[in-house]
């Protein structure tokens, strides 16, 4: 009797054990690691592919690639969505390649006997832009998925947060409406923002009449710099042309929301809601805006007739260094010695170049482009000044806006803005503040100072 119960005993342990090996063999992704995750690198963006398999784990991996780096198996570990692969890819890389295999070696580099799981084609994930990115997929199904619900972002699905009493299930049909205020638009190819989130211009029909411009029962005496025509035309202001402490209007301030450092706030004038931005906060209710003519625009049949006047102005030239002779201490004693300069170059008139400019430069392009490259100097019309020396310039013309006049100047075959007090003499010669200047490599485009 007592043989016979330590028999049906070790029986039972033996089923017990067994049933729980089987329930862990398959309870995730291939490498039971426990917490799997991978420390995100600098200069990288994390990648994650998910993946479902109804088949097990143990001969399938994905075999991935980008840029220069050539394609090879990974292999997927263990989590709750099922198994997940994790990758560290450069910043600079916009699109990643992948295959999730099965009938292989996990890992491995060999494709002897290996399919490709849910379709034939290579898969792409595009990293353009996107920060650290998560795709989902499934045995058997080529997608790839934004959700663990095996659905993606697409142009017919919305995500609603709702009530929590509401009781609703897949296949119902509700009515949605949708706060016309808050939808942002973009571009369906480039992705780029048509309303952005800090609108940039407010667009309105207007009349120039005698001087005069008037819209929304405003009427503002134009500036000797802006002339046209009387009539009819579209009239485009930027939303950082409008200040809230002006004495233009009278407006109904009805909103300000702070976005990126920035206040937008949202007033109405006549009929219409426009839109202004500000650096500081601004109390609803009653207020008068003021406008920075000097930024608005005048357009007829869609052509511009008034241009805003440039805010950024840019120059040409390039980076030198010389052997300057300094006096330096000694022993006490004065001795001349001769140092390395640096100086942007512009029409042959050689400006200081701080170490601190000179070394990013360096970095950035290396010795020899340094030295070698078309570079644009930018800067604002309030950067510039008029000295006995400088870059020689000639003058067009003077643009009277009222408070402010600017001389219109061509220097180094670009055309150039410069705060002025008035009429501007022949042979005048332009000097940028160096310390304002904003350097970029004029073959690609690319900003480094």
């Amino acid at each position: 009797m007592k043989k016979r119960f330590l028999a049906i005993l070790c029986m039972i342990l033996s089923a017990v054990f067994v049933f729980a090996t089987a329930c862990n063999k398959n309870s995730g992704g291939g490498d039971s690691d426990g917490d799997y995750n991978v420390e995100k690198e600098e200069g990288c963006n994390l990648l994650t592919i998910y993946y479902k398999s109804d088949s097990g784990y143990d001969d399938k991996d994905v075999w991935l690639w980008y840029g220069s780096v050539n394609g090879t198996g990974y292999k997927f570990h263990s989590c709750e969505y099922g198994g997940k692969a994790m990758f560290n890819i450069p910043e600079e890389i916009e699109e990643v390649g992948f295959i999730i295999r099965k009938n292989c070696v996990p890992g491995s580099s060999s494709w002897d006997n290996v399919q490709k799981d849910g379709t034939d084609a290579d898969r792409t994930i595009n990293m353009k832009g996107k920060g650290d990115v998560e795709i989902y997929t499934k045995s058997g199904d080529g997608k790839n998925y934004s959700s663990t619900d095996g659905y993606t972002e697409s142009s017919t699905r919305i995500i609603i947060n709702m009530d929590a009493a509401c009781d609703f299930k897949a296949g119902d049909i509700i009515d949605a409406a949708l706060d016309i205020t808050k939808v942002h638009l973009f571009d369906k190819e480039t992705e780029v923002s048509i309303l952005p989130r800090i609108p940039e211009f407010n667009y309105l029909d207007c009349e120039v009449n005698d001087g005069k411009i008037i819209f929304l029962g405003t009427e503002l005496k134009l500036p000797p710099a802006i002339k046209c025509e009387n009539g009819k035309y579209e009239l485009l202001i930027p939303t950082d042309a409008i200040t809230m402490h002006g004495s233009a209007s009278a407006v109904t301030v009805s909103e300000c929301e702070e976005i990126n450092g920035k206040y937008v706030v949202a007033f109405g004038l006549g009929d219409r809601r426009m839109y202004a931005v500000a650096d500081e906060a601004v109390k609803c209710g009653k207020a008068k805006i003021g406008i920075d003519l000097k930024k608005i625009s005048l357009l007829k049949d869609g052509e511009t007739v008034v241009s805003a006047m440039p805010e950024i102005i840019k120059l040409e030239g390039k980076l030198v260094k010389e052997k300057v002779a300094e006096t330096v201490e000694v022993n006490g004693k004065e001795k001349k010695k001769k140092v390395i300069k640096f100086f942007y170059d512009v029409e042959g008139y050689k400006l200081p170049c701080p170490d601190t400019a000179a070394t990013k430069l360096i970095t950035a392009m290396g010795v020899k482009r340094a030295f070698t490259e078309k570079l644009y100097y930018e800067c604002t019309p309030y950067d510039l000044s008029f000295a006995e020396d400088g870059i020689p310039a000639g003058v067009l013309n003077v643009l009277d806006y009222g408070k402010e006049k600017f001389a219109v100047c061509e220097a180094g075959g670009k055309t150039a803005y410069v705060l002025c007090e008035g009429a501007v003499a022949d042979g005048a010669k332009l000097v940028p503040d160096v310390e304002k200047l904003s350097v970029i490599e004029a073959t690609h485009n690319i900003r480094i100072i």
